[in-house]
């Protein structure tokens, strides 16, 4: 594996980070579409990583009004603790863009603008994950989303996770057993989690989910993704 980028903690507040949570579209309201999404350790303090299909299909273009709540939880008083963050940019793979059924691809980037209840780069608020791409299919996975087919809690309200050893297939990554449904996807697996400091290093994201048996999968990260965050820097 070619050297990771290093995760990040806030900026000050106490572990674990918080550093995911869920990307809703056309506004901020808990009976709106969403995926799930999570912060990145970047210079900018300022990007989250979700999946391409959450943010752009070729019939609809982008989406819109799209707002990132970090540690998002409904179960609780307050929904949306550290409050929410705007979206200034989005960045897929122009190989996504010509061909929505190219998995392999399925990999986004979303820039916001300064913001939560402090104002400030929501790095800074939650901490980042790091970003690691290459090596070996098979890896120990944490995963976390919010998958509307899980109930008790309801995965609508609350994040859920998942710990599984990946496996190759057809040159993506996949998990059996974790059956994260509608609303998952985007959701990070983390390699080398860190339970008490919340951090560890996103190796791919939710992408596909199969009904029948459970089954998910996501992009096997090569280059190309660490390529695409460093363009970030520009947006």
């Amino acid at each position: 594996m070619t050297e990771p980028v290093a995760p990040v903690a806030d900026g000050g507040a106490t572990p674990p980070a918080r550093a995911k949570g869920k990307l809703f579209f056309n506004g901020y309201a808990s009976d709106n579409t969403y995926c799930t999404a999570s912060v990145l350790s970047t210079p900018s303090k300022s990007v989250v990583i979700t999946a391409a299909h959450c943010v752009y299909n070729a019939e609809e273009g982008w989406v819109k009004d799209a707002v990132f709540v970090p540690d998002y939880d409904r179960t609780q008083a307050d929904p949306d603790p550290v409050g929410v963050w705007t979206v200034r940019s989005i960045r897929t793979f122009n190989s996504w863009r010509a061909d929505q059924t190219d998995y392999s691809s399925d990999v986004a980037y979303v820039t916001l603008n300064n913001g939560g209840d402090a104002n400030k780069p929501v790095a800074d608020v939650v901490g980042g994950y790091g970003l690691a791409w290459g090596g070996s299919h098979v890896f120990r996975a944490t995963i976390f989303g919010y998958p509307t087919n899980k109930t008790s809690p309801d995965g609508s309200s609350t994040v859920h996770s998942c710990v599984r050893t990946t496996e190759q297939s057809e040159g993506k990554l996949k998990v059996e057993g974790c059956d994260f449904g509608m609303g998952a996807s985007g959701g990070p697996w983390l390699y080398r989690y860190n339970e008490s400091t919340g951090l560890g290093y996103v190796r791919s994201v939710t992408s596909l989910w199969r009904p029948l048996d459970g089954v998910n999968r996501g992009p096997y990260f090569t280059e190309a993704v660490k390529t695409m965050l460093d363009a970030t820097a520009g947006d």
